[in-house]
This record gives structure tokens, C-alpha cells and sequence, in this order.
């Protein structure tokens, strides 16, 4: 990075939730920060939002055409549908675009980054990089550490997902149903497939030959691409839990070799994941910069076999705070 250099950012979806994290994580860390633009999908210039960052007032502005003029970093939390156009506009070529709606489809151009496990040794300064399912960010930053430490024969996630994943409208959705159960009231539309409240809803494609869902696949692909060259074998089954904020993940893992519960768990500590002790919840990870492995249980007839519990803020850590990180080991190495 070139010594003190600042830079001109812009969040897209400033007021979506993934966008107030964005701003919150670039004010957290530091971020160098000439100046700065929020903007959103305003439907009126004249509904501008008044915010502040870095303990100034500013102002979340309707995205016009001129919007990306001078911008050097760019983070899209808006609908996919309008991040893939404004991906595709001429003045965001030159870039360096961070795309935290899962619009594009990792590739060659389009590298998936979680911080921690594959920064890039080089990169351009410009181009799209496509953020991670939040869910595979605590599973990846484990897996990456086993896999320097034994040898991992196969690795199988079962994660619980908050309404927070879709965002304000989940959390408003979960919320009047949770209401209108308890007062039994009559029950009004959702943007969730069944019922969230007080229930658990596994996501499944019936369009797919093995009925895993495009975000299962997703995780999949992704998981593959950030520990290459390593090879585990994985895979993962996501249910939607009725709850706002925080992912809960079983982590199950086979190693080809043996080992103890406390001698992983202190290799693991060694190794600089953030290790607890009990049964952490979602509840505890959230507003927390980081992921927790909250305890290792190994089967007791099973050589090798053991079940981690991870607990990490699916907006946070996961989410902005990875997408920040990531820019900054790419800046650092322009």
C-alpha cells in the first residue's frame, strides 16, 4: 500500500443492514478514508437520509449516474438485481468493487476472499470480488487451521440462519409473526416460504436433482475455492431458525488420524482461533468482531471424529468486517 494513502469509498445500500455494518466496520478499523459516499435506491432526490460517520453529519444520497465519479472502493449491499447493473456500468470498471449481495458468481474475475485464509498475494486495485455466504466465513477460517495442523478426511456442516440474512424484511417479518402468534391474531404475508416464528424451515430446491438449495451449492463452491489447494471434502444443510441475529453452526469433522478433545482444542487456541469455553449461543456472538468455537465434543466409538460448535454475527465478522478486512489486505498489497 502506498504509505498513507487515502481513498474514496462508497456504500450502495447504505441504509440495508449489511450497508450500516459496512460503515460501522470502516469507522471500527480505521479504514484510510479521503472522503466518503452513502448512497441508496432513494426513490426522490429529496428524500436524502441524514447520517453521520467518523462523528460527521452526512447525508445517504439517491444513486444517479455520476454516483461512482472518483469513487477508488465501492461496497454494493443493495438487491442483486441492482448490483449486477451497476457492476456493469463503464465508470465502475476501474473499481475496486466489493459485492456483499451474492449477485456474482465467483471465477477467475471475480475471486471470493475470506480474510484470514486466502488474501491474495497481489492484486490489481480494481475489479469485483464476491463476498462470501457469511456462513462460510467461520467455517473456512476452521477448517483452514485443522487442515495445517492434521489431515481431514471430511467435514459436514448442519448451520442454523437468522432472519437477519434477508435482511430488514426478515427481521421485520419474524417479528410481526412472533407477534401476531403470541396475540393470535390473523396471520399476514411473509418473505419467508413457510412460517419463521416458532419454527424451523430447511432450505431445499426442488428444481435440483439432489434437492440441496443454491445457497448450499453456493457455500459448497465457495468452501472449495478459498482452501484450494488443500481438498477437503464437504458439505452443509442450512435451516432458517426463528431467530434475528447470529449463525450456529455443527461442524462435524473426520480426521485420518487420532486425537484428543483437548489436545485439538489447544492446538486450535495455538493456532489463533478464538476458543471458549461452554456452550456459547448466537446471542453472545453478536456485535463481536469475531467468530467463536464455543467447545469440540469427539464420538466416542469414532477414531478421529469430532463435532465442533461455531457461533459467530452473520452481519459482522461474517459479513462487513470480512468484506472490510479483505480490502484492506488488497490495498496493502497494490
Amino acid at each position: 500500500m502506498t504509505p498513507h494513502k487515502q481513498y474514496f469509498v462508497a456504500i450502495i445500500g447504505s441504509t440495508t443492514l449489511k450497508g450500516e455494518e459496512i460503515k460501522a466496520s470502516l469507522e471500527e478499523r480505521s479504514f484510510p478514508i479521503r472522503d466518503i459516499k452513502l448512497l441508496d435506491e432513494i426513490k426522490e432526490e429529496s428524500d436524502a437520509i441524514l447520517t453521520s460517520f467518523r462523528d460527521e453529519a452526512r447525508v445517504i444520497m439517491q444513486i444517479q449516474e455520476d454516483s461512482f465519479k472518483g469513487v477508488d472502493i465501492a461496497f454494493f449491499c443493495c438487491r442483486p438485481s441492482s448490483v449486477r447493473h451497476y457492476l456493469s456500468l463503464p465508470a465502475v470498471q476501474n473499481i475496486l468493487s466489493f459485492d456483499l449481495s451474492l449477485s456474482v458468481e465467483p471465477g477467475l474475475d471475480t475471486p471470493v476472499i475470506v480474510h484470514g485464509v486466502n488474501d491474495p498475494e497481489y492484486h490489481e486495485g480494481k475489479g469485483v470480488v464476491a463476498c462470501p455466504c457469511p456462513l462460510t466465513v467461520p467455517i473456512a477460517l476452521l477448517l483452514k487451521s485443522l487442515v495445517s495442523l492434521y489431515e481431514v478426511g471430511y467435514a459436514a456442516a448442519t448451520a442454523l440462519e437468522p432472519a437477519s440474512e434477508y435482511g430488514k424484511a426478515g427481521l421485520e417479518a419474524l417479528h410481526r409473526e412472533t407477534t401476531e402468534i403470541i396475540s393470535f391474531s390473523d396471520k399476514t404475508g411473509s418473505v419467508f416460504r413457510h412460517q419463521q416464528a416458532f419454527n424451523l424451515i430447511p432450505l431445499f430446491s426442488e428444481e435440483e436433482k439432489n434437492k440441496f438449495s443454491p445457497r448450499e451449492a453456493r457455500i459448497r463452491r465457495e468452501m472449495s475455492e478459498v482452501l484450494a489447494p488443500a481438498s477437503v471434502p464437504f458439505s452443509i444443510a442450512v435451516i432458517q431458525a426463528p431467530t434475528f441475529h447470529g449463525h450456529a453452526i455443527s461442524l462435524f469433522v473426520r480426521l485420518n488420524e487420532d486425537a484428543e478433545e483437548e489436545e485439538v482444542m489447544s492446538d486450535l487456541e495455538r493456532a489463533g482461533i478464538p476458543v471458549g469455553r461452554g456452550a456459547m449461543t448466537p446471542v453472545e456472538a453478536v456485535g463481536k468482531s469475531d467468530f467463536f468455537l464455543s467447545h469440540v465434543r469427539k464420538e466416542p466409538d469414532q477414531a478421529g471424529c469430532f463435532w465442533f460448535w461455531i457461533v459467530c454475527d452473520n452481519l459482522k465478522r461474517a459479513g462487513a468486517a470480512n468484506a472490510v478486512m479483505a480490502a484492506e489486505s488488497i490495498i496493502n498489497r497494490i
